[in-house]
């Protein structure tokens, strides 16, 4: 029998898991950065996808400043001016 997964979609996407983590502590470090993350894994992500993962990535990056990886999930979520 296949594991169910933990993860559930509340809201905009994020699991119920990390909803619980940041409704205790918001300014988790890396909390920002795993949901950007899973809202650009999505299958079939919407419009809005790219902008609400770029929110958590700079949210992120308020809490960790100095973590590169969030920065550059950060600039790869900016609108490409070649797409139109």
């Amino acid at each position: 029998m296949p594991k169910r997964s933990k993860c559930r979609a509340v809201g905009s996407g994020r699991p119920g898991e990390y909803e619980q983590i940041l409704k205790h502590n918001p300014r988790l470090p890396g909390i920002h950065f795993r949901i950007g993350r899973l809202l650009l894994s999505k299958p079939d992500p919407g419009p809005s996808v790219p902008d609400e993962a770029r929110k958590e990535f700079e949210e992120e990056l308020k809490i960790d400043p100095s973590n590169a990886g969030q920065s550059m999930c950060s600039e790869s979520c900016k609108p490409d001016p070649a797409m139109g």
